[in-house]
């Protein structure tokens, strides 16, 4: 048992109801006030709030492109903009625009394999002069053999411009993560093969085109290799990512490097059965400066894991073992940190009816137990009308809330 206080206005007119004889009547009035205050604190918030779902767009492959495989970006004028797999008139894929509200659609770029490039596998990102940055997966001048491109075009779709065109064989390839902007003005990205190891790179390049950097070239044992994810610049002004596979574990690896490539540090490598194992997703940064992310497979539920770690590679914590009946499974995705400081994910298998699941992880305290008032009682209790009284309320936890909840 515990021993709560409580504040309330003595004599309040919501406290002028009947009591039980037995009790003085100024305590009458203290006892049900109580009660009434331990309700509202204990009590769930029922939400009268409700959804509507509505279909913005219908996509046809044939004029607006199909497949989409990427989310949206708002843009500053307020406009959603997206990019297509397939379809358009060059059948590789679109760049589209759309108004919040469903009107507006635009194709304002129809992507043909040869000299955009084609098969675009994420989203844009919008550079602070307003242009909108992408890339596609594959084509460009070389063209089925081609390994993809880094592109811009304006929201009007006017200006399109391949940025880069890139080539396997010298040294970057096949991109299929979404590009960030550095505190710096450049476009920071990574290729999931090419090289100089042919495992994949980190590359840089301004958004003129220019500069065009390797960073780095993964040779999989030391670094890891395959990146799949994108890049993430840390409040430090470092760069943070992950690799699919590879590290001195084999199962890929979670790494930083400054924005000139120097400091390249492999801050984790994962070993499948404790931490899991192979990174499909990148990494976020936590309001508490942490970095979270997940493991597609491995942990004790061999179904992924969701993990914390510093951005000096300290303090690395499996936060969730995944499993496919209860939690959901095989997360390719990472997360997001909503307003109320919790984790948001995805899984791609599992649940209760196998087909994924949304979940929330959340570090703070867990749920209230459920209370039983045992006594009441009050101190200055013939205070005059209007000014505060203390109730001490002496309360049991009768319900089975979880171990370290405080009654």
């Amino acid at each position: 048992m515990k021993t709560t206080a409580l504040s309330h206005c003595a004599a309040a007119p919501a406290c002028r109801t009947t009591a039980p004889r037995s009790l003085p009547a100024r305590l009458k009035q203290l006892t049900l006030t109580a009660a009434a205050a331990l309700a509202l604190v204990l009590a769930p918030v029922a939400s009268a709030a409700t959804s509507t779902f509505t279909v913005l767009q219908n996509l046809d492959y044939s004029t607006t492109g199909g497949s989409p495989s990427a989310g949206l970006v708002q843009g500053t004028d307020g406009a959603l903009y997206g990019t297509t797999q397939q379809g358009g008139s060059g059948a590789v894929g679109t760049v589209f625009k759309l108004n919040p509200d469903g009107s507006g659609f635009t194709v304002l770029q129809s992507l043909d394999l040869y000299t955009t490039g084609g098969y675009p596998a994420v989203g844009l990102v919008q550079g602070t002069d307003g242009a909108l940055y992408g890339t596609t997966s594959q084509g460009g001048t070389g063209g089925y053999y081609g390994a993809g491109t880094v592109f811009k075009l304006n929201p009007d779709g006017s200006g399109f411009t391949l940025l880069r065109d890139l080539d396997y064989y010298s040294g970057d390839g096949y991109p299929v993560s979404k590009l960030v902007q550095g505190t710096d003005g450049a476009l920071y990205g990574t290729t999931s093969q090419g090289g100089s190891n042919y495992r994949g790179t980190v590359f840089k390049l301004n958004p003129d085109g220019s500069g065009f950097t390797v960073l780095l070239s993964f040779d999989w044992i030391t670094t890891g290799g395959y990146p799949t994810a994108g890049l993430v610049q840390g409040t430090d002004g470092a760069l943070y990512g992950t690799t699919q596979s590879g590290g001195s574990l084999y199962y890929g690896t979670v790494f930083k490097l400054n924005p000139d490539g120097s400091g390249f540090t492999v801050l984790k490598n994962f070993d499948y059965y404790l931490a899991g194992g192979y990174l499909h997703a990148g990494l976020v940064q936590g309001t508490d400066g942490a970095l979270y992310g997940t493991t597609s497979q491995g942990g004790s539920g061999d179904r992924g894991t969701v993990f914390k770690l510093n951005p000096d590679g300290s303090g690395f914590t499996v936060l969730q073992n995944l499993d496919y009946d209860t939690t959901g499974a095989n997360p390719s995705a990472g997360l997001v940190q909503g307003t109320d400081g919790a984790l948001y994910g995805t899984t791609t298998q599992g649940g209760s009816f196998g087909g994924g699941t949304v979940f929330r992880l959340s570090a703070g305290p867990p749920a209230a137990p459920d209370l039983e008032v045992l006594t009441l009682t009050t101190t200055n209790n013939k205070a005059p009308q209007g000014q505060k009284v203390t109730v001490t309320a002496v309360v049991k936890n009768t319900g089975t809330a979880a171990a370290g909840a405080s009654t």
